[in-house]
């Protein structure tokens, strides 16, 4: 969310007078650089008056805390293509006039995750490589704690499948299709690589054990595999052929 492919255009927001709720949840519409409005509520600015608000954007289920703003968050990240935005809580005093739009600063919550595989053997004519049953495996669903950005209630580790990633000679690298919203902390990443030459399999190879990472809220990843074809074939002559030598009388 947030790029021209998905532009982010809406969120939910939930705001306080004097305590007092006023926003809960309503939805806000508009576009990154203009004014964003909320057409379902309207509220308004009371002089002297204490205003706290926060939002988020594709949350789940939302427990609010004592100030009547979001506390936590359950999310379900199982389709792991929608994005998770927080707003953190922007306090405000009301004026007589003249008072400002509420500027909020939106965060990714969840962990944006890519494949790349680079071939470091672009000069090797007819080779081809197909890097298959990518899987990156971590909890799809869980609680997010709003103030300091902890999950709990994770579900068992299950496995996201990413499709196969082919490079060949003309090919310096490649990138899986699309990338992975996922919830932070620890995935294992498995895959396979299968080497051809002119098009059939000549050999798999496959990592002796599952790579393991800690993934970070708000960071994107790119999990760079690299392939490659082996050392060049030489090959030695070390002496000269030999002539057996033979006499012949007449």
């Amino acid at each position: 969310m947030g790029t021209a492919a998905k532009p982010f255009t809406s969120f939910d927001v939930w705001g306080t007078v004097g305590g007092v709720t006023i926003y809960d949840g309503a939805e806000v519409t508009g576009a990154v650089g203009n004014l964003w409005t909320c057409t379902s509520v309207k509220q308004y600015w009371i002089k002297d008056a204490q205003y706290k608000f926060s939002a988020l954007a594709n949350a789940g289920n939302v427990e609010l805390g004592g100030d009547n703003l979001p506390a936590k968050t359950t999310f379900d990240a199982t389709a792991a293509n929608v994005d998770l935005l927080y707003a953190e809580p922007v306090e405000r005093t009301g004026v007589a006039s003249g008072n400002a739009p509420v500027e909020f600063t939106f965060n990714h919550l969840l962990s944006k995750v890519k494949f790349t595989v680079i071939n470091n053997s672009t000069d090797a004519t007819g080779y081809s490589f197909d890097v298959r049953n990518i899987t990156i495996t971590c909890p799809k669903t869980g609680t997010i704690k709003l103030a300091d950005k902890t999950w709990d209630n994770l579900s068992a580790a299950a496995a996201y499948s990413v499709p196969t990633v082919t490079v060949n000679e003309s090919l310096a690298s490649a990138e899986c299709a699309s990338e992975l919203l996922l919830i932070p902390g620890d995935v294992s990443i498995n895959y396979a690589v299968d080497i051809k030459c002119d098009g059939t399999v000549i050999a798999t190879h496959t990592p002796a054990a599952a790579y393991t990472a800690t993934l970070a809220g708000g960071n994107s990843y790119n999990l760079v595999v690299n392939v490659s074809v082996g050392e060049e074939i030489t090959f030695s002559v070390d002496q000269n052929p030999a002539w057996i030598n033979n006499g012949v009388n007449f």
